[in-house]
């Protein structure tokens, strides 16, 4: 009897270890859960104007990270911002980036970066470009100083990738390993302000994961892009007709075109001319006086 209770036993024990299912797990960055000191990056970029820095994390609230590799045993890959820019065309010409030196524990890891472009469902679709920055090029914040990362294209023989149309892109990092100690650790956000923009390769699932389903709070990568807009084409007036007259009055319609890239801002003047025996003509108008017409528009 004893031994059939014994053997039970080790029966449920052993059931309980198989199928115990691993989780997970978002690391603070200090261990009496405080946040780490924050501070905002210079937002001036060294290429021409105009540029914009799009960003969907909380700058001030970095209290959270996770490692390439993942330190649950997970394999997961590719951590991944999903950005909207505001206008085409654009090229994405950097980005930013805060790292986390894990108290001294992260080893000397390099970063790889690769740019994708987005599918209907907002995941990663096609790579477009993908380069590696070394360890000697990175910074690593400590959780009471953040040093945001920096890189831009041209520093790596990187062309910028032009966008025509008005689309989603990814920009992904991955770890670079010399030594299996080297970590690279990704701050995050403390995920009260939810974009469901910010996810992972899964291995072990063999799709594209949101850190809002596998973590089940949405955390945002600080991970930011540079992009550069065109400079635009400035506005090109044209009127038709040019000239006017009528004998015995009535309107006269006049059209106004925008052929240029900008929008046109005009105001008009009325100036009319007599013979010097004739009356001033005080009764003739002008409307509207002014406005604003957009590109490929016209106004009367």
């Amino acid at each position: 009897m004893y031994r059939t209770l014994s053997f039970i036993l080790i029966l449920l024990f052993s059931a309980t270890t198989v199928f115990a299912t691993p989780k997970r797990v978002i690391r603070h960055v200090n261990n009496d859960g405080s946040p780490a000191v924050s501070a905002e990056p210079d937002r001036d970029d060294p290429h021409r104007d105009p540029v914009d820095v799009i960003s969907y994390d909380d700058g001030n609230s970095l209290e959270f990270y996770i490692t390439l590799p993942e330190g649950s045993g997970f394999d997961d890959s590719s951590y991944n911002v999903r950005f909207s820019p505001v206008e085409a065309p654009f090229s994405l010409i950097g980005l930013q980036v805060v790292l986390f030196n894990m108290d001294d524990r992260n080893g000397n890891p390099g970063m790889e970066v690769a740019v994708f472009s987005s599918d209907d469902d907002g995941f990663p679709q096609e790579e477009l470009v993908t380069f590696e920055v070394p360890n000697n090029d990175l910074n690593f914040s400590q959780a009471e100083e953040i040093l945001w990362n920096r890189v831009s294209f041209t520093d790596y023989n990187v062309e910028p990738v032009l966008f025509e149309g008005n689309v989603d892109f990814h920009i992904a990092l991955n770890v670079i390993q010399g030594n299996i100690r080297d970590t690279l650790a990704v701050f995050l956000d403390n995920g009260e302000e939810a974009t469901n923009r910010s996810g992972f390769w899964s291995d072990d699932d063999n799709m594209w994961e949101l850190i809002l389903n596998a973590y089940e709070v949405g955390h945002n990568f600080t991970l930011r892009a540079v992009v550069e807009y065109p400079d635009p084409e400035p506005p090109a007036i044209a009127i038709d007709p040019e000239n006017v007259g009528a004998e015995g009055g009535g309107e006269l319609p006049v059209t106004i075109s925008n052929t240029g890239g900008s929008p046109l801002l005009w105001r008009t003047e009325v100036e009319t001319f007599a013979e010097p025996e004739e009356p001033e003509r005080p009764w003739i108008s002008w409307e509207p006086e002014e406005g604003e017409i957009a590109p490929d528009d016209e106004a009367q």
